[in-house]
C-alpha cells in the first residue's frame, strides 16, 4: 500500500503544537482508532515563532509519520486546512492525500463535498432534510425522449355544485 492513499484533507479549524501531538498520537496509538483527525495541520507551521528554514520541512517530517501510522494501523487520517489560507503549506498536505473533500457552512448545516461523496441529507430538528441531487440518485433523470404524461384527475379543476 502506497503510504499516500492514506490522508484525506477537508477544511475546517485548528489544533495546538503539531510535532508534539503527532509524536504523542504516535506512541499511544493501538489497533482500535477508526480514524485519526489532524485539524488545520498547517497552521501551526505558518506561526512566525516557527523558523521559515525549517517551517515546510517539519510539517512534511509530520504529515508523512501521520501517512505511516495510517497505513501501520490500517486506519484513514482526516487533515483539515483551511482553504482561505491555501499555500505552500497546504500544498504539502495535498501531496499526501489520495483524496479531497470541500466542507461549507450553510443553513442546514455543513456541506461535504469531494469527486466521490456529496452531503445529500441533512438532519435539522430531528427532521431529514434532502436535496434535488439526493432525489436524482435515487430516482435517475427524465430523459428528452420520455414523454411527461399527467395522472388522470390529479389536476382537475374544482366544480361547483348547488346546495339545496
Amino acid at each position: 500500500m502506497d503510504i499516500s492513499q492514506s490522508l484525506a484533507v477537508l477544511s475546517v479549524d485548528d489544533n495546538p503544537d503539531f510535532v508534539e501531538l503527532t509524536a504523542t498520537v504516535l506512541g499511544r496509538a493501538s489497533s482500535r482508532p477508526e480514524l485519526i483527525v489532524a485539524s488545520n495541520m498547517a497552521f501551526h507551521y505558518r506561526d512566525s515563532e516557527v523558523p521559515s528554514f525549517i517551517d515546510k520541512r517539519l510539517l512534511e517530517i509530520s504529515t508523512a509519520l501521520l501517512a505511516q501510522l495510517a497505513q501501520a494501523l490500517s486506519v484513514p487520517v482526516l487533515v483539515t486546512a483551511c482553504s482561505a489560507a491555501a499555500d505552500e503549506f497546504t500544498e504539502i498536505i495535498r501531496e499526501y492525500a489520495d483524496r479531497e473533500l470541500q466542507a461549507t457552512a450553510t443553513s442546514q448545516g455543513i456541506h461535504y463535498e469531494g469527486e466521490e461523496f456529496e452531503t445529500e441529507v441533512y438532519w435539522v430538528d430531528g427532521v431529514m432534510q434532502t436535496t434535488i441531487p439526493y432525489w436524482v440518485r435515487l430516482l435517475g433523470v427524465l430523459g428528452e425522449e420520455e414523454e411527461i404524461v399527467e395522472s388522470p384527475g390529479q389536476y382537475e379543476a374544482p366544480k361547483l355544485d348547488v346546495w339545496g
